[in-house]
């Protein structure tokens, strides 16, 4: 990988843990390709799994922001491969209404197009 696109990706990775702990739907879409879908298998405690448009992930995220308030989004491993970089992250959440603490690892698979990295998958450990 070149040191743009390095310089690039750390950059996303910085903005992306920002915009994911503040809830940040607006933000969170410029990580959503216009083309194609993501795919997304969240078990516990959203029993999530498939293949979602843009529009679909951010209506999906939008459900999870309103019942879940993200206390960490930490990535804590990098694991880069070509076009594709797999980042596992620590995601601690309060539940809104039983008002519980879960803390869960998820990795999100972020794929590069042109200058850009797009999110491509999202699955719980």
């Amino acid at each position: 990988m070149n040191i743009l696109l390095s310089l690039i990706l750390a950059f996303s990775i910085q903005t992306f843990e920002a915009d994911f702990s503040k809830g940040d739907l607006k933000s969170i879409e410029n990580y959503l390709p216009d083309k194609g879908k993501v795919y997304i298998e969240l078990s516990i405690p959203f029993n999530v799994y498939g293949f979602f448009s843009k529009s679909q992930v951010l209506a999906l995220f939008r459900e999870i922001f309103r019942y879940y308030e993200t206390k960490e989004f930490k990535v804590k491993e990098r694991m880069e491969g070509g076009d594709s970089i797999i980042l596992k992250i620590e995601w601690k959440i309060r539940d809104r209404i039983m008002d519980e603490t879960n803390q869960t690892s998820i990795f999100v698979r972020l794929s590069l197009e042109g200058h850009k990295w797009f999110i491509s998958e999202i699955k719980g450990a």
